[in-house]
Order: C-alpha cells, then sequence, then structure tokens
C-alpha cells in the first residue's frame, strides 16, 4: 500500500510506501461521502492523478490522517480507489 500522509496545517502531502495492514494504529472509518457500499470504510474512486479528491475529503474530516491506495509511489491515481484511515495516537488506543 501507498499512504499519502495529510497535513491539516497546509503542509505539502507527503508520499511514502507503507504497508499498512501490519499496523494496528492506522484504522478504517466510516464516511457519508465515500463511493464503495462497505459502511465501515470511506473508501473514494480518485478523479485525476494526484487524486486531489480524495485529499479534500480527507481535509474534511478531523479523523482522516492518511488517504490510502494500493499500487506505487507517484503512479497516477485516475480511478484508482483510495481508502481514507485514521492513525489511532495515544489517547485513542487508551479509550479502546
Amino acid at each position: 500500500s501507498v499512504t499519502i500522509n495529510t497535513s491539516p496545517d497546509g503542509a505539502p502531502m507527503e508520499f511514502f510506501a507503507a504497508d499498512f495492514t501490519t499496523s494496528s494504529n492506522i484504522v478504517d472509518f466510516p464516511c457519508p461521502l465515500r463511493d464503495d457500499p462497505d459502511p465501515t470504510a470511506c473508501k473514494l474512486t480518485c478523479e485525476d492523478k494526484t487524486c486531489s479528491r480524495g485529499v479534500k475529503v480527507c481535509n474534511t474530516y478531523v479523523e482522516c490522517t492518511h488517504v490510502v491506495y494500493d499500487g506505487k509511489e507517484r503512479e497516477d491515481l485516475t480511478n484508482k480507489v483510495v481508502t481514507l484511515k485514521h492513525e489511532l495516537v495515544k489517547e485513542d488506543l487508551s479509550a479502546l
């Protein structure tokens, strides 16, 4: 998987490769703007090569910290499906 680490302070998005399937700190969250029928995840279809829609939607959710997709870094994301994710922090983990 590849993730776009989003930054609410307007800093440039950082692309980096990572396998989040092994990290219990990166989790799905539901959202009404999803394109996928799965109500437990926020999956969106990209409309351009940088998936500006995914980043824009992510920035509207306080819980969204990552935009994740299967593929290679810096590839054209047009028509790719991305999943918005939440990175659990210490406070989130203590509430579980």
